[in-house]
């Protein structure tokens, strides 16, 4: 086993003869293929919904790009931004962690928003795509306005938790006002993939984020060491070394085959997608400072129910 500390492991042409005319009962399909067929139909225009929204509100983010921030003014108008989490500030009012494409995450005070009458009343919401303009130089800034972006589907069940896990992902990793180019479009993406039918393509779509904060935080998982070994074991560094002979329990160790699937994000085996899960678990939890994320024990616990 090569030298360094690794981190120990924790508690996808016509037809010329006639053709014979079949009974009325079998030229219909029955009704287990028809109710298949209309879930394939389902599925394909959720799939087609999905994406023209993401790639309308990624349209929306390179056409802002051309466009004067407002940055010297102070009063940035028509960002694209998510709402993270909301605090209650005052019996009116809340306090926003927003998330924006050219400014990063930012902390926003919506005067008056909880008032019965007020416009932003139903819409200052996680994973709902909004256009803010906020105006003040301070690390608190004032929401002027908030407008309709587009329409994502909406998360439900486990994709509903696993949303919330990348919101506090991003929060608990960046900074207030450090800008992160490609961390809002990935962000886009995963939330695309949590309104996906299928389970597997979720739980790729969440270890494709991971992999891109990562990455674009400066804390890229890569092999540093022994590139040819069999298996593969995450040094407290946070990169990958490999690993021969004996070793003990402690240590968590994954195939080089899976290794190389999951650095390379080929994710469509079931063994691939297991080893991203723990390498990016283990990877984030070095970035925490010891402090575990809630949504994660939250998650922990309603499945034990």
């Amino acid at each position: 086993m090569t030298s360094g500390s690794f981190v120990t492991e924790r508690s996808g042409a016509d037809n010329p003869t006639p053709e014979k005319k079949l009974p009325e009962e079998a030229s219909s399909p029955a009704p287990a293929l028809r109710a298949k067929r209309r879930d394939d139909e389902e599925s394909i225009a959720h799939l087609i919904g999905n994406e023209r929204a993401a790639l309308e509100i990624l349209s929306e983010i390179e056409a802002e790009s051309d466009r004067p921030s407002g940055r010297k003014t102070g009063r940035p108008a028509g960002q694209p931004a998510f709402i993270l989490h909301t605090y209650p500030w005052s019996e009116s009012s809340l306090v926003l962690d927003a998330f924006t494409a050219r400014f990063g995450r930012l902390l926003l005070i919506a005067r008056g928003a909880k008032r019965p009458g007020s416009t932003l009343k139903g819409m200052l919401m996680p994973f709902v795509p909004l256009k803010l303009s906020w105006t003040g130089r301070k690390e608190a800034k004032i929401l002027t306005r908030a407008d309709w972006l587009g329409i994502l589907p909406p998360l439900r069940g486990e994709a509903l938790l696993s949303g919330f896990y990348v919101n506090e992902l991003l929060m608990r990793l960046t900074e207030r006002e450090d800008v992160h180019p490609g961390l809002f479009p990935a962000y886009v993406r995963v939330l695309e993939a949590l309104t996906l039918p299928d389970p597997a393509a979720q739980q790729r779509g969440l270890r494709r984020f991971e992999a891109e904060l990562l990455r674009i935080c400066g804390w890229q998982v890569l092999i540093s060491e022994g590139e040819d070994a069999p298996r593969f074991a995450l040094r407290s560094t946070g990169d990958l070394a490999g690993v021969s002979g004996t070793i003990g329990n402690e240590i968590r160790t994954w195939e080089r085959r899976d290794v190389l699937d999951v650095l390379a994000g080929r994710l469509e085996r079931p063994e691939a997608l297991r080893a991203a899960r723990e390498i990016y678990r283990e990877a984030i939890e070095l970035r925490l400072d010891g402090r575990p994320l809630r949504t994660r024990r939250v998650l922990a616990e309603l499945k034990r129910l």
